[in-house]
């Protein structure tokens, strides 16, 4: 019989028995249970017979179900000897010592499953009791594995240390803990063997691992080839399996994996009581190596993060720190990258004493690995330049690099110009960059479009040209990363190089600092703010008198 004990402050407990179906309890006279309680909702909870024996769930209460101290969130399978809080009124499961031990699950002859988390509880539940003489000891087991647990400081270390007291304290012929993974979806993490001349590899019954974690559940089977799944498996009959016995490694309501022992030989190798052992194992288990798995997750990002912070100093070092100079201009360059490190690049470099170049780049990719092959291509043009190798020429033999050195998924868009002061002119190669807007003395705006493929695709087998035009003084030419015209407003649209063009032309005579100020801060406006989602990069080269103050 199983039935609830409503306990009273004043009077006799009364007593209610449970006898099958559903049983509604709350404060309104149709429920089958009436809570005389002003904290019981009119319809507060119901309990309900099932496989799992009963379930009771919450009925949307306005101040809730309480068990065993504990708010109900979610229907739970209770088990004799739970407290069921409503305000003041506590009710008690109980059942009678026949019955309390039914298998809430039951597979074919010899297999019983159980969910794990009744099980754990049972297993404390009888040591606190004082009246079993075996579970006292195992809560003895259970404090000595926990003050291991805490001890434990490296995942995998603890992993061979649980298989071998598995091994120790159920007494298996193999034992193994098993996560999820692999192309079986489960994977062995550690495991140990009773004997030499047992097989070292663990051979897991997937129908059983598989119970197990998807729904957490305990499995005893003390005679696998009674029950039709297990015992036409290969790995039964390989290893002469007759006993297994698992539960599963699960916390915060994730199943991650499973413990696992197994007998060959011996029919009846384990019990209940063990089951109800190792799944409180795997419970102390499953906590320590989630918090194993944080502590090496919390120090991963602090090195990431040292190293990122390490890779953003070194990236703006390899950037101009200071305005470039040449005689009759006003350079300047800014970059902003919207994670740690980007992979947008500017350069100016000195060809001569006649002549100076200006680069503005965009790797594909964010992060670190834009940035690595950012710096590999500042150092690669950089050689080019000095070592006096002609514009189109450089660029050529800079997408041979790109398309050699990075993966297939990595490409730049590169804009590399040369100015000749004396010639009045700007000589560049666009390979797929967004056009540089040119703004002329007299207010007239230009834009200077591809002439080639971007860098790393040498498969596309397109010719890279070079074009010239004039770059009088008054002049001022602005290049950009798609950072500046793809940003985007809270309605999804983009600023769009139309917005930049008009802004550009009415910033005529500007030096270059009044510009970038002017442009950093429209977008900002545009954005409402919000941060960059791409590298935002502008790079300046005004002619004068347009730099002059």
């Amino acid at each position: 019989m199983t039935f609830l004990r409503i306990v009273k402050e004043h009077g006799a407990d009364a007593v209610v028995e449970l006898q099958g179906g559903t049983l509604r309890a709350g404060r309104a006279t149709s429920n089958q249970l009436r809570l005389d309680d002003p904290a019981a909702s009119r319809e507060h909870f119901e309990l309900e017979q099932s496989e799992r024996g009963w379930v009771i769930r919450d009925l949307g209460s306005r101040n809730g179900t309480v068990v065993n101290g504990v708010p109900l969130s979610a229907e739970l399978a209770l088990l004799p000897g739970d407290e069921i809080t409503v305000g003041r009124l506590r009710l008690i499961l109980g059942e009678s010592e026949a019955l309390r031990e039914r298998p809430l699950r039951a597979g074919d002859p010899g297999t019983v499953m159980f969910e794990a988390p009744q099980l754990s509880r049972y297993c404390l539940e009888e040591a606190s009791s004082g009246k079993n003489q075996e579970a006292a000891h195992n809560l003895v087991l259970l404090n000595e594995m926990a003050r291991e647990f805490m001890a434990a400081s490296e995942e995998q270390a603890l992993l061979d240390r649980l298989a071998a007291r598995m091994l120790e304290v159920f007494r298996g012929d193999r034992c193994a803990v098993v996560y999820r993974g692999g192309s079986a979806g489960i994977e062995v993490r550690a495991m140990a063997c009773a004997k030499e001349g047992l097989a070292r590899e663990v051979r897991i019954s997937t129908t059983a691992a598989r119970q197990v974690i998807d729904d957490n559940v305990a499995i005893l089977i003390n005679d696998v080839f009674s029950d039709e799944r297990f015992r036409a498996q290969q790995s039964i009959l390989q290893g002469n399996i007759t006993s297994i016995l698992c539960a599963p490694l699960f916390h915060q309501d994730a199943v991650f994996g499973l413990l696992y022992l197994d007998a060959a030989g011996r029919l009846g190798a384990f019990d209940q009581p063990q089951l109800a052992l190792l799944s409180a194992f795997a419970n102390l288990a499953a906590i320590k190596i989630d918090n194993l798995r944080l502590v090496a997750e919390s120090i991963a990002k602090a090195r990431m993060e040292r190293e990122l912070s390490l890779a953003a100093e070194i990236q703006a070092k390899m950037l101009p720190r200071d305005a470039f100079t040449f005689p009759g201009f006003c350079c300047l360059g800014f970059t902003r990258p919207c994670y740690e490190v980007g992979g947008d690049y500017f350069d100016f470099l000195t060809r001569d004493d006649a002549s100076f170049t200006m680069t503005v780049a965009d790797v594909s990719g964010k992060g670190a690995s834009g940035a690595l092959l950012m710096a590999s291509v500042k150092s690669m043009l950089t050689a080019l330049v000095e070592s006096g190798v002609p514009l189109l020429d450089r660029v050529m033999r800079l997408n041979r690099y790109v398309g050699d050195n990075s993966t297939a998924n990595k490409f730049v868009t590169f804009f590399h110009a040369e100015i000749d002061p004396e010639g009045a002119t700007l000589r560049y190669c666009n390979a797929g960059h967004n056009p540089p807007i040119l703004l002329s003395a007299d207010g007239e705006v230009s834009t200077l479009a591809s002439t080639g493929p971007i860098l790393g695709m040498p498969f596309l087998a397109l010719p890279f040209a070079m074009r010239e035009v004039t770059f009088a003084p008054g002049a001022t030419v602005i290049a950009f990363s798609d950072g500046v015209t793809e940003a985007n407003n809270p309605d999804g649209e983009e600023y769009g190089e139309k917005r930049l063009v008009e802004l550009v032309r009415a910033l005529q005579g500007a030096r270059p600092e009044a510009i970038r100020d002017a442009i950093v801060d429209d977008v900002n406006r545009f954005t409402g703010g919000a941060p960059p989602q791409d590298d935002v990069t502008l790079v300046i080269v005004g002619r004068e008198p347009s730099c002059r103050s």
